[in-house]
């Protein structure tokens, strides 16, 4: 799992505003250059929800690295599938915004 995020934090990923997946995926970005293993005090998490809570302030701080690793895979795969996260040059990214222009388009060009 610790391969697919070092490989998922060098995209260049794109929200509309800050998101929690995001900013932490940084984090660990961050942790995984400086070769650290064990998760800082400071970090706590609350945005990745509270299920997460218990294990990422456990005073084993390696278990705790480990349970922000998958609560912050767990989040992003959340962002992508509902389109909060993108990437802009995928192809697979059908936004909001860009479906609802491209519809009432298509639309009008039918009409004349």
């Amino acid at each position: 799992m610790r391969s697919l995020l070092v490989a998922i934090a060098k995209l260049p990923w794109q929200a509309t505003g800050e998101h929690p997946a995001i900013e932490y995926l940084a984090e660990l970005q961050a942790l995984y250059l400086k070769g650290s293993r064990k998760l800082p005090v400071e970090v706590v998490a609350p945005s990745l929800g509270m299920i997460w809570q218990v294990s990422i302030s456990s005073p084993d701080r390696e278990r705790a690295f480990q349970a922000l690793e998958v609560a912050t895979l767990f989040a992003l795969r959340r962002a992508v599938r509902n389109g909060s996260v993108w990437i802009e040059h995928s192809l697979s990214f059908r936004g909001r915004a860009r479906c609802s222009s491209r519809t009432s388009v298509g639309r009008q060009s039918q009409k004349h």
